[in-house]
């Protein structure tokens, strides 16, 4: 039986047809299946990562935004208001807390129902009541503050372990380093508060299960005139 090439053309066409018909082989799975493997282990760890720093630099810009909220509440309401900077310690996470004064009812002449009534001094004694916190997720983000005096603080350092900021309605920017030499009962006003003449530095960390990292370290700069700046 003689073939004409024609006819064994179209034959050899159908049978490749058929082929890719019949989908793909177990052999071809298996090893699609180990590449995908392989691919996603080695991509996961750089994935993690970058979600990481990514909330770390978002709670960066939340505690950037807690000092600018403090200096609009003291231009706007006409008296002090603190910000109390609270930095990681080991689980506890960093946070951030602005405070208002208020006083008892009938202390000060004028004094409201409610006892609140407003003192513009940022030493002024009696009550602060904490209005707003702002706190980093547990795990994500290690915060550290650092005095005006310790410009370029070491990465070991955990600076000190609560620093006051206080504005003023005439949008001075005054400091109190309570907690230096390890004292953090004493009240901020008995301390005093003093004019910053240098800058505030916090410095945030991306937080992992075995501590900080420390290659990529966030900053937030306050400074004497009260503004702030982030650098990432």
């Amino acid at each position: 039986m003689v073939l004409h090439a024609s006819s064994v053309a179209r034959r050899l066409a159908l049978r490749r047809e058929r082929a890719r018909a019949a989908g793909f082989t177990m052999a071809e799975i298996l090893a699609v299946l180990a590449i995908t493997s392989i691919l996603a282990a080695v991509a996961t760890p750089g994935f993690v990562g970058m979600m990481r720093d990514r909330r770390t630099a978002q709670e960066t810009g939340m505690f950037t935004d807690a000092f600018r909220i403090a200096r609009a509440r003291a231009l706007g309401r006409g008296a002090a208001v603190r910000v109390r900077i609270l930095p990681s310690i080991g689980a506890v996470p960093g946070r951030i807390q602005i405070l208002e004064h208020i006083s008892a009812v009938g202390a000060i002449p004028g004094a409201a129902a409610d006892g609140s009534f407003s003192v513009p001094g940022c030493n002024a004694a009696g009550a602060w009541r904490v209005v707003e916190t702002f706190t980093a997720r547990r795990g994500a983000t290690q915060l550290h503050a650092f005095p005006h005096t310790q410009p370029a603080p070491a990465a070991a350092d955990l600076g000190l372990p609560v620093i006051n900021v206080c504005y003023t309605p005439r949008g001075r920017t005054l400091v109190n380093y309570l907690g230096t030499g390890g004292d953090t009962s004493t009240p901020p006003e008995l301390n005093g508060y003093t004019a910053l003449d240098g800058v505030v530095t916090l410095r945030t960390r991306r937080g992992t299960e075995e501590g900080a990292d420390d290659n990529n370290p966030r900053r937030i700069f306050v400074l004497p005139n009260g503004l702030t700046r982030m650098a990432l």
